[in-house]
């Protein structure tokens, strides 16, 4: 597990292991957001090289949205940020997990729900019935 809260570790080096990150014909990787405390999984996007090493760099979440032709950060101002505590790889090193932490916007949404704290919509809204 990579800890970006731990300045030490780099992109290159996890517990003596080699991270190497496999990005397909396109450049990308598919990356699933996880919410560090509620394990909700927030959204998919993907990421192009680019947006991996920025996302290294800065410790926030930073994913490549084809429509917008580039980098996007999830949202610019502070509230909506996705700080990144962790980033997995998945065993064939094609898919990222990004865990992240989102405590700091519950402050910031409590007005919404009579003073309660809400917890960060996900982009993952849609039920469908698949039971019989």
């Amino acid at each position: 597990m990579l800890d970006l809260a731990d300045s030490s570790v780099n992109a290159t080096s996890i517990l003596g292991q080699s991270l190497s990150p496999i990005f397909d014909e396109k450049g990308l990787i598919p990356c699933v957001t996880q919410e560090l405390h509620s394990k909700r999984v927030l959204q998919f996007e993907w990421m192009d090289r680019r947006a991996y090493e920025r996302t290294i760099q800065t410790g926030l979440a930073h994913y490549f949205i084809n429509h917008r032709r580039g980098i996007w950060r999830r949202y610019p101002r502070p509230v909506g940020r996705y700080l990144v505590k962790e980033i997995l790889l998945n065993e064939d090193q094609n898919c990222l997990l990004l865990i992240v932490d989102t405590s700091h916007e519950i402050s910031h949404s409590t007005s919404h729900n009579n003073g309660n704290a809400t917890i960060v919509n996900s982009s993952f809204h849609r039920e469908f019935d698949w039971q019989d």
